[in-house]
């Protein structure tokens, strides 16, 4: 980012800092910030982290566990650990274990009064969306505060989180080096989600394999599965004694249908063939760009380029370091011309439907930024994009795995050009 944008951040956190419900999800963002980017991203996370919320004691938490099953906790729960073992955006988790079967769980409990409050926050959220459209002025305000709404409440459901964390412990179960914790979906409600505990994680020595992991799972299950884990933040990544990572909170989960997936292999595929004028089609076909016809493609294609082209190269052999540079480029965009501005100004716009995708993107962008991980992304992203080989040992790893399995990635290539 650059000063002006830290600075413009600074202004929408004055308002988002008086949004009660908010702040554990601000203190989370802040995680992402590489102090390297710039002097200013390590004050902006320091402020960011100053509005975390405090533990709720256990007593709270009790009472809100006989609220939701409606009688005493032991029925559910042979014992719980009365402090926290991790605290989540808007809540905290305690490790417990199953009254049936003695197996240890995470008992995830939203703070009494978080809907509430967020349900209050959300009515000035078109605030906020205001303020972003100075990013982007052809910005939806109102369509953008809906998303916003939409995905945030439910991200306070944990009924729902629940039923998507079932859905990917199934999809990944028995997965070489990815690890779903199952819900127990029995006892999930509104404020109550209960998973299976992972084991305690380790230390990340292996960056490079660990920052491939993150992308094949959160960027893979978009081609496999057509949904995708939409929040990279580290607490929600754990590296595992046997080498897998293990993965939670599934509140933020969107949706990538073959037909939105297939235009972006296209958008792509006329960026590496350097066609200006198709790729200004295809960003048109995909809501970011009006009147492609009145734009200049060519500045479009550089720009294509400079943020995505070392995605391009699908030699195997060609290894590049998320560094923080390339991350700060990935996650806060780059700097354009005067002229591509004005365009920009006048033509550019962003999909409300593309915001969970474009929050995974640039948290991803800035998770790999912080762990220097380094890959051949390109023959990487070429087993996507093309149907190419597997470029690693993880990469045929799964393969192997989803050959026995249902995948949707087969659907995407067959609506390819």
């Amino acid at each position: 980012m650059s000063s002006g944008q830290f600075d413009l951040a600074r202004r929408g956190l004055a308002v988002l800092r008086s949004m009660r419900g908010l702040a554990g999800k601000l203190a989370q963002s802040a995680d992402l910030l590489d102090p390297d980017w710039a002097p200013e991203a390590a004050e902006l996370a320091d402020e960011l982290r100053s509005g975390a919320p405090e533990p709720i004691a256990f007593r709270r938490i009790e009472r809100e566990l006989r609220d939701a099953w409606g009688g005493k906790v032991s029925h559910h729960l042979a014992e719980i650990d009365p402090e926290p073992a991790a605290m989540a955006s808007a809540g905290q988790v305690h490790r417990a274990e199953l009254a049936s079967d003695g197996r240890a769980v995470a008992v995830k409990v939203l703070h009494p009064g978080a809907e509430e409050a967020l349900r209050a926050d959300l009515a000035n959220l078109g605030l906020v969306a205001q303020l972003a459209t100075a990013f982007l002025p052809g910005l939806d305000a109102r369509a953008i505060t809906a998303e916003l709404r939409e995905r945030v409440l439910e991200e306070y459901d944990l009924e729902h989180e629940a039923q998507a964390q079932r859905g990917f412990a199934r999809a990944y179960r028995g997965h070489p080096f990815i690890l779903v914790p199952a819900p127990v979906t029995e006892l999930a409600r509104t404020s109550v989600l209960v998973s299976e505990w992972l084991p305690d994680g380790i230390r990340v020595d292996d960056a490079d394999r660990f920052g491939e992991a993150l992308v094949r799972f959160h960027l893979g299950a978009m081609f496999h599965l057509g949904a995708f884990h939409g929040d990279p933040h580290p607490g929600n990544h754990r590296l595992l004694p046997d080498g897998r990572v293990g993965v939670v909170d599934f509140g933020a989960v969107g949706r990538a249908e073959p037909v939105w997936l297939a235009a972006l292999l296209d958008l792509a595929d006329a960026a590496d063939g350097q066609d200006s004028a198709l790729m200004a089609l295809d960003l048109a076909a995909l809501g970011y760009l009006a009147e492609p016809e009145r734009v200049d493609g060519e500045r479009w294609l550089g720009l294509a380029l400079h943020l995505g082209g070392w995605l391009l190269d699908a030699d195997p052999a060609r290894r590049t370091t998320i560094e923080p540079e390339l991350g700060e480029r990935l996650a806060a965009g780059a700097p354009v011309d005067e002229a591509l501005l004005s365009e920009a100004l006048r033509f550019a716009r962003f999909p409300a439907r593309d915001l969970q995708a474009g929050r995974l993107v640039s948290g991803l962008a800035a998770r790999l930024s912080l762990l220097r991980a380094a890959a051949p992304w390109g023959a990487i992203a070429a087993e996507y994009r093309v149907g190419a080989e597997p470029a690693t040992a993880l990469g045929r790893d799964e393969a192997a795995f989803w050959a026995g399995r249902r995948s949707r990635a087969g659907a995407v290539q067959a609506l390819r050009r």
